[in-house]
């Protein structure tokens, strides 16, 4: 009986050191259908090497051909968010659902995730719709 108890509690503390083995969620892999970037941009005038005026907006990060240069290089400070749908099979009852999750300028995932791609996510055992980042 001891021995019996011992190994039970040698598995359950192996399982909650593992991320994989979560006692809430299953960790399975989803695919993004679309991503909804919104990116806060400074627009800055200058004349010759004097700025002279700048202004603020919020827009979609693809809506200028800036974005293409701040995802290569990742030098410029970038705030901004990015809501990511998936679709994923719950291990809870074996359907198809949709979910999204949220991400943000700091993320590395904002500038690399692309529609397509698989990314890992934690399905909660006892709602298959909650979901959230692995």
């Amino acid at each position: 009986m001891r021995r019996a108890l011992s190994r039970s509690l040698t598995i359950i503390a192996g399982c909650a050191g593992a991320a994989a083995c979560s006692p809430t969620a299953d960790k399975v892999k989803a695919t993004v259908t679309t991503i909804d970037r919104t990116c806060d941009f400074v627009e800055t005038t200058f004349e010759g090497k004097k700025a002279m005026s700048s202004r603020g907006y919020t827009d979609s990060c693809s809506s200028t051909d800036e974005w293409a240069k701040v995802r290569e290089k990742r030098n410029k400070k970038v705030s901004g968010r990015a809501t990511i749908h998936v679709s994923y099979i719950a291990p809870a009852d074996g359907t198809e659902h949709m979910g999204e999750f949220k991400l943000t300028g700091r993320d590395d995932a904002f500038y690399e995730l692309k529609a397509g791609d698989e990314v890992e996510i934690l399905v909660s055992k006892s709602d298959p719709t909650r979901i959230r980042q692995a």
